[in-house]
């Protein structure tokens, strides 16, 4: 498994700056390449389902502007903009189907918010927050605005 075929799709998911640049390719096609990568490590399998989520939110109109955005908090997995000219960030969590465990950590939950607010006070527009679970099975439940 290559890890570079992942970084390399969710790469091109990312909003280009300016019109030079080569146009967001066909998300179909961005599918079925995903389909063909079987990850296997834990690090591999993250970045997987980061993409997964990725081609979710492209598929329903939001453009990615940013992947494992580092700030001063936190690493923000996924953030997007939407034809409302906000932002949602998401992160995604690997979830297994045979046990439960909360994905998030209070103390996570805090970094989290306090990342949150720096992305909204950086771009200067609204933000959402998002929290996209994957299980095994590829499923994605997103939770909105799990931060309130």
């Amino acid at each position: 498994m290559d890890l570079s075929s992942i970084k390399d799709i969710v790469q091109r998911l990312i909003k280009r700056p300016s019109a030079s640049m080569a146009p967001v390719p066909c998300i179909a096609g961005l599918s079925q390449e995903l389909r063909n990568i079987s990850p296997h490590h834990f690090h591999e399998r993250g970045m997987y389902n980061e993409a997964l989520v990725a081609l979710l939110f492209a598929a329903k109109g939001f453009q990615l502007i940013a992947h494992r955005l580092q700030t001063p908090w936190a690493e923000i997995d996924l953030i997007f903009s939407d034809e409302s000219n906000g932002l949602t960030i998401v992160e995604v969590k690997t979830v297994r189907l045979d046990q439960y465990i909360p994905p998030i950590s209070h103390s996570q939950k805090k970094r989290l918010a306090r990342a949150h607010l720096h992305v909204q006070s950086f771009y200067g527009r609204p933000v959402q927050s998002h929290l996209a679970l994957v299980n095994d099975d590829q499923y994605i439940e997103v939770i909105e605005d799990f931060l309130c």
